[in-house]
């Protein structure tokens, strides 16, 4: 008989804060606190906010993964995913990393939005044209990510992946352009 999904998030979230304490790759984790879907990744995932949070690191922005149809049917998740950058990996135009901090490390050129306020989710729709007008301001930027090898690991899921924060480590911010 399976653990509860309660214990399963726990011990799930013990286990991912170890291994990114330790750099370890995914595929030294224990199979069965893997989150087997979406909606319990995202579940380990705020679980795994609080613990960061409890440690004094607080979310200094969010990535979206997934943005393009493409890469939505290459994983088989038909839309956006969402994960938390911390405040302790967000750098502004500089920063000196060494790729012994990485398991499996990955630039990807971005495009950072800083909004001008805060949006509640109940004031959609949206449309291209209101959605520009709550932007601030643009910045490009740098996402550092590291899957841990997560792609070799017997279990990967797009649970795993939305509990491992969208396989975020960080992010290097260029300067602010207004009026875009």
């Amino acid at each position: 008989m399976g653990m509860s999904e309660e214990i399963r998030v726990c011990r799930a979230v013990e286990q991912l804060l170890k291994d990114r304490d330790e750099n370890a790759r995914f595929g030294d984790s224990p199979v069965d606190l893997t989150p087997p879907n979406l909606p319990e990744g995202y579940k380990v995932q705020d679980a795994l906010i609080k613990r960061y949070q409890d440690r004094g690191q607080g979310i200094d922005s969010w990535k979206v993964g997934l943005s393009g149809k493409s890469m939505q049917q290459s994983v088989g998740i038909p839309h956006p995913i969402e994960g938390p950058i911390l405040e302790s990996l967000s750098h502004n135009e500089h920063v000196d990393l060494s790729n012994a901090d990485y398991v499996s490390v990955c630039l990807e050129a971005e495009i950072a939005v800083l909004l001008a306020g805060p949006i509640s989710y109940n004031e959609g729709p949206w449309t291209s044209e209101t959605a520009r007008e709550r932007v601030g301001s643009v910045m490009v930027a740098i996402e550092i990510a590291d899957d841990r090898l997560s792609k070799k690991a017997t279990f990967n899921t797009d649970g795993l992946s939305i509990a491992n924060f969208v396989h975020n480590v960080g992010c290097v911010l260029g300067p602010s352009i207004e009026n875009w």
